[in-house]
């Protein structure tokens, strides 16, 4: 008797205590593998925005340093015509340069490199026949293109002979010049916590024929160069 009466509990199945340890412990499994693949997605999803945001980093990294490898020293023709086009200010850089081949190799543009309040790192283009000076502060009427953003500072730096001592020194800024300098540095920094990293970036513009210089004003940043 007492052997039948345990078969028939074994045939009846699971006890109602016994179904809900069982319902538990799926639910716990259930629960800890969804926690591993959602960690999983995210770790992969960080790794794929760290990867694009690297990319973006480096797409413009090659953008400007392929503008200005191919800067040229041209004549400011609405000043004195005594000075080059380029101006390099601590936060912001003017130059000329040609434009993609859609337009032809000589065809050029001046290029103004700065940031903008909102964090946005953007080079705007200005057609040389354009009406608009472009010694103007604004950019109405120029091309922007955004090249990164959340950039927190900007700083840029130029290297050439020095006004007054005649010796090459880094400089904060380079205008009114009758030469390019001989080399250009652009650092940039993203915001506390931003996994992108900017390096330094380095560029020396081909070398070119100086302005000549004026009787009364010498110095060495005139002249065929020695």
């Amino acid at each position: 008797m007492r052997a039948t009466a345990l078969a028939r509990r074994h045939e009846a199945g699971f006890t109602l205590t016994e179904a809900l340890v069982a319902l538990f412990v799926f639910g716990l499994l259930s629960s800890m593998i969804l926690s591993v693949l959602t960690l999983q997605g995210r770790a992969e999803s960080t790794l794929r925005n760290r990867i694009d945001a690297d990319d973006r980093v480096a797409l413009a990294q090659n953008l400007l340093r392929d503008r200005m490898d191919a800067m040229r020293a041209v004549v400011d023709i609405h000043g004195a015509g005594d000075s080059l086009t380029f101006r390099g200010l601590p936060g912001s850089m003017d130059f000329e340069s040609p434009t993609y081949q859609a337009e032809g190799p000589h065809a050029l543009h001046h290029f103004r490199l700065q940031k903008e309040r909102d964090g946005n790192l953007v080079l705007y283009a200005l057609n040389t026949r354009s009406v608009v000076d472009w010694r103007t502060q604004g950019t109405t009427g120029w091309q922007a293109l955004p090249l990164l953003e959340r950039v927190d500072r900007v700083e840029f730096t130029y290297f050439g002979p020095d006004r007054f001592t005649g010796r090459d020194a880094w400089q904060e800024t380079w205008e009114r010049r009758r030469s390019l300098p001989k080399l250009v540095r652009v650092r940039l920094a993203f915001a506390t916590g931003d996994p992108r990293a900017w390096p330094v970036l380095m560029v020396k513009p081909a070398p070119q024929t100086r302005l000549p210089c004026r009787d009364d004003y010498q110095t060495k940043d005139c002249g065929d160069p020695a």
